[in-house]
């Protein structure tokens, strides 16, 4: 994650997230047994017009060793290829990374659907060394209607600094994030999810500068300097809706708030079609509006105590318009054990227009995404 972190826009770092949520669905919901092993592939790529490239495979499995056991296992790789806006402004040249990406989970569910899931995630990258354990624990109440769900995750990271061996800097996340979900009728369900972090320790980027003074003669550059402590608020809701017939709707929306002084709004609409029995189709269309933090500024007149021209920082307003088309089918291959098979594709088209970021007022970008699965 530090490559994207440190150096590139706010969809790779949603990119990261969105991966990892595949990774760990032990982890992030309470596992349900099932007496069958399932391997999945997964290939995505990202291309934006501010020269980056992001190439992500992943492999995994998940397999059931004994009834309401889960066990998992997950490898995704980031291969990423820039020469951005931001490593030109820090007069950086173009890198190529990759990061690797190793998480296990294991989950257990009773017959009274108590359930409790453990995790952990190593990831590497050049500069960037992240240790990450997780721990689960749900139920389920009124006749099946009401699930409640509670989270705890806690990230041990060090920074280094590429060609410079001597340098390292820890920065620990912790979060918690509780979840419900009520079935309010037959064909809707409501689900409200809180999630609270505080990170402390190095949180600013090595390689980014910001501007002091005026543009021309008498102007200078310094290194990025953010505040150690950072807690986050993130508060969301989501409706699921039977509408008629072989269509739904999923429509949510998440308020985001943190110490630095971003806040965040982000809403969500998503409409389904079960076009056959075996083809589902899903449009969906996101938009994310955010305010600067307090320090933030493109160019700054003088020194201040904490100072960065990250664009993400910044206030920004981003869309994002996606498609997906998921295939599933029962019963083929069962000479060779196989029980069913799943091919999902997805492309995604995201606008990100910078209120205040004097190189670049704006980005697009691409990001497409194929997955297989093979239940045995």
């Amino acid at each position: 994650m530090a490559a994207t972190d440190r150096r590139e826009p706010r969809a790779l770092r949603w990119r990261a997230l969105r991966w990892r949520a595949l990774l760990w669905p032990a982890l992030l919901w309470p596992a349900v047994g099932a007496a069958q092993t399932t391997g999945s592939t997964r290939f995505g790529v990202y291309a934006d017009d501010d020269d980056t490239l992001v190439l992500t495979p992943m492999v995994g499995a998940t397999a059931t060793p004994a009834l309401g056991a889960t066990v998992s296992v997950h490898y995704l790789a980031d291969i990423v290829t820039s020469s951005s806006v931001d490593l030109v402004s820090a007069a950086t040249a173009s890198f190529t990374e990759r990061r690797d990406d190793l998480s296990v989970s294991a989950g257990y569910t009773t017959l009274s659907q108590l359930s409790v899931g453990v995790g952990y995630d190593w990831s590497h990258e050049t500069d960037y060394l992240s240790h990450t354990v997780s721990l689960t624990l749900g139920d389920e109440f009124l006749d099946r209607n009401l699930q409640l769900g509670l989270a705890w995750a806690s990230s041990f990271n060090t920074v280094g600094r590429s060609g410079d061996p001597t340098f390292a800097e820890s920065m620990v996340n912790h979060s918690a994030t509780l979840t419900g979900a009520q079935v309010l009728s037959r064909g809707t369900v409501l689900k409200l999810t809180y999630q609270g972090q505080r990170a402390e320790g190095f949180q600013s980027s090595v390689y980014r500068y910001v501007a002091i003074g005026g543009a021309g003669f008498g102007g200078y550059r310094t290194a990025e300097i953010v505040p150690e402590v950072r807690w986050r608020h993130a508060a969301a809701l989501a409706l699921n809706q039977h509408l008629v017939g072989d269509l739904y709707a999923n429509l949510g929306y998440r308020l985001y708030r943190d110490t630095w002084g971003v806040t965040a709004h982000t809403a969500e609409l998503r409409l389904g079609w079960e076009a056959t029995r075996t083809v589902d189709v899903w449009l969906r269309e996101r938009v994310h509006a955010q305010g600067g933090a307090s320090f933030y500024r493109s160019r700054y007149d003088a020194l201040q105590t904490f100072m960065s021209s990250d664009k993400e920082l910044g206030a920004l307003l981003s869309s994002t318009t996606g498609l997906q088309v998921d295939f599933r089918w029962q019963g083929v291959g069962q000479s060779l054990g196989v029980s069913a098979f799943g091919l999902d594709l997805k492309v995604d088209y995201l606008d990100i227009r910078y209120d205040d970021f004097l190189p670049l007022d704006g980005l697009t970008a691409w990001m497409a995404e194929i997955g297989t699965s093979l239940t045995f």
